[in-house]
Parts: C-alpha cells; sequence; structure tokens
C-alpha cells in the first residue's frame, strides 16, 4: 500500500510532477490535502497501476492533471478536484483527468476542470 498520510505539495515556485506505480497491486491512497499548501499544486500527477485509489474526504486536490493509466478497484475522489491543464501539456491528449480502471469511478464532490482539460473515464468491464 502506498498511503500518504500528510499534505503533498509542489516545491517553492514550481509545478513537481508526481509518478506513482502500484505495479504489485497496491492500494493508494492520499490522507491530506493535496496541492494546496503554500506552494500550490502539483504538476502531472500519473498512476501508473493500482487496484484503489483513494482520496480522503473533506481534503482538496489540485493538479494540471490527473492520469490514472490502469487499475482494477475503485477510484474514489471524496474530495474537491482541480487540474489547470492538459494531459502531456498539449492537444494530443486534451483531457485534464483520465481515469482506465475495470471498477467504479467515484468523484464525491466539485470536480472543476480549466485550460480546456476534458475528464475522461475508460472502464472496458463496465
Amino acid at each position: 500500500m502506498v498511503t500518504f498520510t500528510g499534505s503533498v505539495d509542489s516545491e517553492a515556485s514550481e509545478t513537481n510532477n508526481l509518478t506513482i506505480d502500484g505495479a504489485t497491486g497496491a492500494e493508494i491512497a492520499f490522507q491530506g490535502n493535496v496541492g494546496v499548501g503554500t506552494h500550490g499544486r502539483l504538476g502531472a500527477v500519473l498512476i501508473a497501476s493500482a487496484t484503489d485509489v483513494t482520496v480522503s474526504d473533506a481534503m482538496s486536490f489540485n493538479a494540471v492533471s490527473i492520469l490514472q493509466e490502469a487499475g482494477t478497484g475503485t477510484t474514489t475522489f471524496g474530495v474537491t478536484v482541480n487540474t489547470s491543464g492538459q494531459i502531456g501539456g498539449n492537444s494530443f491528449n486534451a483531457n485534464g483527468i483520465d481515469i482506465t480502471t475495470t471498477s467504479d469511478v467515484r468523484f464525491e464532490n466539485n470536480v472543476t476542470t480549466t485550460g480546456k482539460g476534458a475528464v475522461a473515464i475508460d472502464n472496458p468491464e463496465r
């Protein structure tokens, strides 16, 4: 299991990317705010593979983009989600949020995309 128990933020004056690979079937959990600290939003967040992905309730998740390439469990955002760009920074992938999983995807609060980034969910088994 990959668990972030506190805030995850970029360095000062940067928009740092975050890549997580739960290739062995790891669950990924964010228990604190993401991209809302003194230095602000993360850059591109890439989840290469995971079973369940959970972002705890009553928090915020702010990044330029969110890409989950593969998942076998539920992806749950119990928070306000905000993205400000497109995956890869260009119109090749025009999505700000792109999630691929074989189970449920849940957004339990507001989702805001700016910078022409759309939301795409690919669930081939549903």
